[in-house]
């Protein structure tokens, strides 16, 4: 844990493509 920044940083990234990737596969209503 010498560099904090980065980890949170790609696990934000993960997150933000997982949650790309769910929403993607959901029916957005109004689209």
């Amino acid at each position: 844990m010498t560099s904090p920044a980065p980890g949170p940083l790609c696990v934000v990234g993960s997150i933000n493509v997982d949650i790309s990737v769910t929403v993607d596969q959901l029916p957005v209503p109004g689209e």
